[in-house]
């Protein structure tokens, strides 16, 4: 069923305070004030801002053990200097993917489609100096597309592999789409095809 923006709102907030109630499990949180208040209130701007450094640092007393829920570790990408390693448990990865899937299907693009992926993962070997600078995510439907390989040399064969491919679906990194995009106007080529979505 669809909410309206009302009870969004309203399920965002009670959530909020859920999270917010959850964190003073924590002992990094048990002590503070502020975390209380915004448990009852919902606002948080008042709560302190946690640099990625001291997270990494204080992982043992921010983690809440929940040896029910079997959680797994997750890892950023590391785009802004350094991946973050947290426990996830399987119900806030499930939630995640309800969360994505949802905003997939507000644009209107279908479960079964065809994404070209620019993200920061390192899909193929770094010292690769041929294509494929891509690899294929067969069950979630994925063109991986290798941001570390993206240059003035090597940008045709990305541009000629989405033209092979036509995946309707773009989705990555604004700074590397718009390489992307940027190398295809310098050079006058359109990419021979409709893309219907493009997500950041």
């Amino acid at each position: 069923s669809t909410l309206s923006m009302a009870a969004l709102d309203e399920y965002r907030l009670t959530r909020l305070r859920e999270f917010v109630r959850h964190a003073l499990l924590a002992r990094r949180y048990s002590d503070d004030a502020r975390y209380r208040q915004a448990a009852l209130s919902g606002d948080v701007s008042n709560l302190p801002i946690i640099s990625k450094r001291d997270a990494q640092a204080d992982a043992s007393r921010i983690a809440i053990a929940m040896p029910s829920s079997r959680p797994t570790t997750h890892q950023t990408s590391g785009s802004t200097g350094a991946g973050l390693r947290f426990p996830v448990t399987r119900a806030a990865v499930n939630e995640q993917w309800a969360v994505w899937w949802r905003y997939r299907l507000w644009h209107g693009i279908p479960m079964n489609e065809w994404c070209g992926f620019f993200g920061g993962r390192s899909v193929v070997p770094l010292a690769r100096a041929k294509p494929p600078f891509w690899r294929y995510n067969w069950p979630g439907r994925q063109i991986l597309f290798s941001a570390y390989h993206m240059s003035p040399g090597t940008l045709d064969s990305y541009v000629r592999h989405l033209r092979q491919r036509r995946p309707r679906w773009l989705h990555g990194y604004p700074s590397v789409l718009a390489l992307l995009a940027s190398h295809m106007l310098s050079r006058s080529e359109p990419l021979g095809y409709h893309v219907e979505w493009v997500t950041t």
